[in-house]
């Protein structure tokens, strides 16, 4: 009895240890399975696989590498975070690129202050990195400011092809907005837009006139690093159309939702009709510089339901910009709280498409132009007519 107890201690001793070793995978089968991964697109198994291999190896630099960058691209900051931290410490801080991992990881957590200070480090290291450079730049324009500004000047004209009274119009717009603390937002936009108008007469030539509607909108909104909540208010005023005053109440967001979500919500009271409104647009993120998404709207004008649906792409890079959109619907004296415009018309927007580019100028100015073409069913009162209209506008932005 006392010789087979140590037998039976060594026996469970070896079991366990068979038992132990058959947990832990096996490390060059698990990479090149992670790998595989990874090539068909999978990225988020390739991570989740590593993670038991991790927990065996935990004083891998390359496992510990690998895992942030696995985590990072599909947008699992947090874990990108441990793992780039994880590899940081392991180099004794000498790994430059477990810190860029982690220097970008951060600034993507909103953590800007902590963001710059790693790429400070790396800029020491490697001025001549763009990534580096760029890094600290963006870092930096994150960081909690007491305020930050934005200013823009619009200029257009508008063109109109077989509409009943419009020829054509010009407008100007000027805008800014200004943020307290990362957190306060106050706006304001002043538009003026003077038509001139051919009104046929039976049996005589039109006659001719020309007048100015004036629109001024307001916003105060509530700014966090994954949302902006505004509250909106507009007048517009034209003695000499019927369909005004009217007054623009409104609230808008925007939300990051693997890209960008802008959804408003509006009521627009004319003189003789409030028009409510809701649109929604999406811009999904299909790499950091291109966006693809719907857009969406719904309104109800005189018990009589409209809206539109559409789509837009964009591209968007170091300041640089393009976009396209588009939608087909059926909107009545449209309100865009996000555009601080509205149409106090009776002209029904059936089509839209739009091209807009945008150029850095250096300083935090920049120059935009857009071109919109609408196509219309105007609101004439003997018959309805097809029209068209061809909207051209620059723009000087500034950023501060």
């Amino acid at each position: 009895m006392r010789r087979t107890a140590p037998i039976i201690a060594l026996a469970a001793s070896f079991a366990s240890t068979a038992a132990s070793a058959q947990a832990v995978p096996d490390y060059a089968s698990a990479m090149e399975s992670a790998a595989r991964d990874e090539r068909a697109g999978r990225p988020r198994d390739a991570a989740t696989s590593l993670e038991a291999l991790a927990m065996a190896y935990p004083e891998d630099h390359v496992l510990s590498l690998r895992l942030g960058w696995l985590w990072f691209g599909v947008g699992v900051y947090d874990r990108a975070q441990t793992h780039y931290a994880r590899a940081l410490a392991l180099s004794a801080e000498q790994s430059f690129d477990a810190r860029l991992g982690l220097a970008w990881t951060l600034l993507r957590l909103h953590e800007a202050t902590a963001a710059r200070a790693q790429f400070e480090r790396l800029a020491a290291q490697r001025p001549d990195r763009a990534d580096v450079r760029e890094g600290l730049a963006l870092s930096r324009a994150a960081e909690p400011r007491a305020v930050r500004a934005w200013a823009s000047l619009w200029i257009g004209a508008q063109i109109y092809q077989h509409h009943p009274q419009r020829r054509f119009s010009l407008s100007v717009a000027p805008s800014v907005t200004v943020q307290l603390f990362d957190r306060l937002e106050l706006g304001a936009t002043y538009r003026a837009v003077s038509y001139d108008l051919a009104t046929p007469q039976p049996g005589r030539p039109p006659t001719f006139d020309r007048f100015t509607q004036q629109e001024f909108h307001a916003s105060l909104g509530l700014v966090r690093p994954s949302f902006t909540l505004r509250l909106h208010l507009g007048r517009l005023w034209d003695p000499q159309n019927s369909l005004a005053p009217a007054t623009v109440l409104g609230v808008s967001g925007r939300f990051a939702a693997h890209g960008q979500l802008v959804a408003e919500a509006s009521a627009t009271i004319f003189s003789d009709v409030t028009v409510p409104r809701v649109a929604l647009a999406w811009a999904a993120a299909l790499t950091p510089a291109w966006s693809l998404g719907p857009t969406g709207s719904v309104q109800l004008v005189d018990g009589a339901v409209g809206g539109s649906l559409g789509a837009q792409l964009a591209w968007a890079s170091r300041g640089w910009g393009l976009s396209l959109a588009g939608r087909w619907g059926d909107e009545r004296r449209l309100t865009s709280l996000n555009e601080s415009l509205t149409f106090a018309t009776n002209d029904r927007i059936r089509g839209a498409a739009s091209v807009a580019f945008r150029a850095p100028l250096g300083g935090g100015i920049s120059l935009a132009v857009q071109y919109e073409w609408l196509h219309l069913l105007t609101g004439d009162a003997t018959r309805a007519t097809d029209a068209e209209a061809h909207f051209l506008t620059a723009a000087v932005l500034g950023a501060w």
